[in-house]
């Protein structure tokens, strides 16, 4: 009985010694309470950090936002141009009488109302002989019509036109709007 007894003492304290190891960790591990603290004020200071960051970024788009609000206010009012240059083959010649005419459509600009059209006439020769290529006629948002004549020489509209290939006449057109 008494080799009991001291066995059963032997086997209790050891037990109650690896319990007390196991349960005494704090001087095992490579932290302490101390150091949870140190660590916990410091992911707590960065978070702090990276909100007033995230603040500052917010801020930052907004004024950015504010900035570009007022640049589209800007372009808006600024006036709108699309331009274009009719074919050697788009002249008719005019029904009217003597001379020429060519319709240009202006669609693919997509003018909502009728702008401001404004032409002149190129080529490789003869064209400083003609009048009326900056006269338009029947102005739309979708197109005009200029007449255009010969005020040197006594040339038919049937000669003028046979000899538009040589000459490279084209009219150069630009549509002007604002405020659209």
């Amino acid at each position: 009985m008494f080799y009991a007894l001291f066995l059963f003492c032997v086997l209790f304290f050891t037990y109650n010694e690896k319990l007390a190891y196991s349960v005494d960790i704090s001087e095992n591990l490579p932290f302490t309470p101390d150091i949870l603290y140190q660590n916990y004020n410091a992911l707590w200071s960065t978070i702090h950090g990276l909100e007033q960051v995230i603040h500052e970024q917010t801020q930052a788009i907004a004024n950015q936002q504010q900035q570009l609000d007022a640049q589209q206010k800007i372009i808006a009012k600024l006036p709108r141009f699309c331009r274009g240059q009719t074919k050697v083959d788009q002249w008719q010649p005019y029904s009217g009488g003597s001379g020429i005419e060519v319709y240009v459509n202006t669609s693919s600009c997509q003018f909502k109302r009728v702008p401001t059209y404004l032409t002149s006439l190129s080529g490789h020769t003869e064209h400083w002989t003609v009048t009326g290529m900056t006269s338009i006629y029947a102005e739309t948002s979708t197109g005009f019509k200029v007449y255009m004549h010969r005020v040197r020489g006594t040339e038919t509209a049937l000669q003028t036109m046979n000899l538009l290939t040589m000459r490279q006449w084209k009219l150069n057109w630009i549509g002007i709007i604002q405020d659209e």
